[in-house]
């Protein structure tokens, strides 16, 4: 169905993103995506057949993004030597094609680089940043 956004209003597509490191801000951003988990959560078995507590396990969350190569090696300049080490912020605004709900603004703040990846494509060269 054509106009399924029009009718639930459940449509948001990428307007904006960028990388905010003491300020200065780096574009080119083409992919966001992001996730969180509780790992190592377990049962902690009593006395009897019952378990009595459950552990709270440790809280994960990623923030994997692709930006123009360019824009990434003036970041990691900008950041400076230990780059893996600093923090910085990452912001995105989403908007509805269908103009039915509000501008979404999203900030992940204090993301470290855990390690970046490559690509040489015909249209342009990016980087993926795992965080």
């Amino acid at each position: 169905m054509s106009n399924y956004p029009l009718i639930n209003g459940f449509a948001y597509t990428l307007a904006t993103a960028h990388v905010d490191f003491l300020g200065a801000r780096f574009v080119g951003i083409s992919n966001l995506k992001w996730g969180e988990a509780m790992e190592g959560r377990e049962m902690v078995p009593g006395a009897a057949l019952f378990y009595v507590a459950r552990t709270l396990g440790i809280y994960k969350a990623t923030c994997e993004f692709e930006i123009l190569t360019s824009e990434y090696l003036a970041l990691i300049q900008k950041i400076g030597t230990g780059y893996m080490l600093k923090p910085f912020n990452v912001g995105a605004q989403m908007v509805d094609p269908a103009g039915v709900l509000p501008l979404l603004t999203i900030e992940f703040p204090g993301l470290m680089i855990d390690g970046s990846d490559g690509s040489l494509e015909q249209k342009a060269s990016t980087v993926v940043v795992k965080t």
